[in-house]
């Protein structure tokens, strides 16, 4: 998929190009002929469209397309944001790419004009009821993002620790995955007191329950998702999730809370190995309890046998690839030398016996 759009980028590319003016004889400038399009003209001619980003459909004006980004404007948020172009299908990657090419050939003093207002680097404003809202800027590799997070007042202390986090998280996970951060920006963190789960997150933005109750390590965890969500299996994307997290837990100075104590992790481990409660863990629906601490607990084990170069790797395959099966999973193994993939995976991941300790 990434080639096919890789090529797809390259074609349209080249017909950007053609709209450009030329020389002729080397002394008249005459402007080339019309680039052809696939997409009829009644939509490119058009500026709000439906889009479709990884799942998520939204009405949204266009407000230009670059290489790698498209950057468009909603009414309901406010607000420019753009996010990469990896996470629109072919065909409307397709549009959006013709869409840029038209208007700069018909119409190259297209701009659009908003009043929204634009927070500056850590500020802190008030949202509403008991809420406010923080902005910091965090320099990436293709972007400046900017990370607006909502919250109660009375945890602004928890929030401007949560913060410092992520301004050291979120580029050190785009160096372990070698992928450009693939989100939206601006990217919106709320605190929602409604959620039922810890925290939720994904390429568009990111929730957490009350901060008195959803941990760091839930944080760390959930950003990790930005890169991995909709991946498999659960082993993989959670279980990375949880130790990537973890690592930054332990590297960037984060607070565990009560229960979160992975010696203790280990402990219970030890208590439901080779019981009924043990299953391979491509083989048992996945379940925080169990597998999710057997998960927990065979990335340490296989971080400290292999390094960080491997962990990273089978991050980078699962955030481009999405699926990462167990024989993707052993090809990796050799690649780093492994000469007996099973030894690693038998009792841990399909059924055998446990020669990986």
């Amino acid at each position: 998929m990434q080639s096919e759009k890789t090529t797809l980028l390259s074609w349209l590319s080249a017909i950007a190009i053609g709209s450009l003016l030329f020389t002729s004889c080397g002394e008249t400038e005459t402007k080339a002929p019309p680039p052809t399009f696939q997409t009829p003209d009644s939509i490119l001619k058009i500026n709000t469209h439906m889009i479709d980003a990884d799942g998520w459909e939204f009405k949204a004006q266009i407000v230009k397309v670059t290489g790698k980004r498209i950057f468009v404007t909603n009414e309901e948020y406010r607000r420019i944001f753009d996010f990469p172009l990896t996470m629109l299908s072919d065909s409307q990657l397709l549009v959006v790419t013709e869409w840029q090419a038209y208007k700069d050939y018909y119409k190259p003093d297209y701009k659009v004009i908003t009043d929204y207002p634009v927070n500056i680097n850590d500020t802190i404003v008030p949202d509403t009821g008991d809420f406010e809202m923080q902005v910091v800027v965090i320099p990436l590799k293709e972007i400046e993002l900017r990370v607006e997070f909502t919250y109660q007042t009375k945890n602004r202390e928890l929030a401007n620790h949560m913060l410092g986090l992520l301004k050291r998280a979120i580029p050190a996970y785009e160096k372990k995955s070698g992928v450009p951060f693939p989100g939206f920006n601006p990217y919106m963190v709320l605190e929602n007191l409604k959620l039922k789960a810890l925290g939720l997150a994904g390429p568009t933005d990111a929730y957490l329950c009350s901060l008195d109750k959803a941990s760091e390590w839930t944080l760390m965890h959930e950003f990790v998702h930005i890169w991995n969500a909709g991946g498999r299996p659960s082993w993989v994307t959670e279980g990375l999730a949880d130790y990537i997290g973890y690592q930054g837990m332990i590297e960037y100075g984060g607070n565990f809370i009560e229960g979160e104590n992975y010696n203790e992790d280990m402990k219970f481990w030890d208590e439901f190995k080779g019981t009924d409660k043990d299953f391979p863990l491509s083989e048992k629906k996945y379940g925080y309890k169990y597998e999710g601490t057997k998960a927990m607990v065979f990335w340490d084990k296989v971080n400290k046998e292999f390094g960080d170069e491997f962990t990273n790797a089978c991050f980078r395959h699962n955030a481009l690839n999405r699926k990462l099966t167990v024989e993707d999973f052993k090809e990796l193994l050799k690649a780093h030398g492994e000469e007996d993939p099973d030894r690693i995976t038998d009792g841990w991941i399909v059924t055998g016996d446990y020669r990986f300790e």
